[in-house]
């Protein structure tokens, strides 16, 4: 039976950040704080080089097909935080398949990082609120609480509205 070796370090010395914490330390640090990354900054190929929009494109594609198959499998959850382990490894394993970029970190930061951002997105336009998927061209409407949601204090700037990396895909803003 073949048996896939796992990446390393070793086996890709120049991958610079399998740990998410030497990636955090490095855009800390000064020269992280004038690199030129890619719009993803944290992904990179195999050779340390950033991950071009086209590419990223394409692995966004990748994640809204993975997501719809994880909703066919009974497997999709609310928030992306609460996906099953099963789900997960589901998720897990067709995105590498697709794209073995995701390979080169450990425990798989980059995608769970990556997939973070859009899916609550994805989630509200494609799924019902039993995380069924919806037929197709009907548009999910989520109830609003019966409180006012229009905020009332003088600063009406939504919070957290540039919280995810620019330069995103179809699914993401940007690319």
């Amino acid at each position: 039976m073949y048996q896939e070796i796992q990446p390393t370090p070793s086996t890709y010395p120049k991958v610079r950040w399998w740990k998410q914490s030497q990636f955090d330390e490095f855009v800390l640090s000064p020269e992280g704080t004038v690199a030129k990354l890619g719009s993803v900054p944290y992904l990179e190929t195999e050779d340390g080089e950033a991950v071009s929009n086209k590419s990223l494109k394409v692995i966004c594609q990748t994640l809204c097909g993975a997501w719809t198959k994880l909703a066919n499998h009974g497997k999709a959850p609310q928030t992306w935080w609460t996906l099953s382990a099963s789900g997960s490894e589901l998720f897990t394993l067709l995105m590498e398949a697709a794209h073995p970029l995701f390979k080169l970190a450990e425990d798989s930061w980059k995608l769970k990082t990556l997939t973070t951002y859009p899916y609550p997105s994805w989630c509200a336009t494609h799924l019902n609120d039993n995380c069924q998927l919806l037929p197709k061209g009907k548009k999910a409407v989520k109830e609003e609480d019966d409180e006012n949601t229009v905020p009332t204090g003088g600063n009406l700037k939504r919070k957290g509205s540039n919280s995810h990396p620019k330069g995103f895909g179809k699914c993401f803003k940007g690319v």
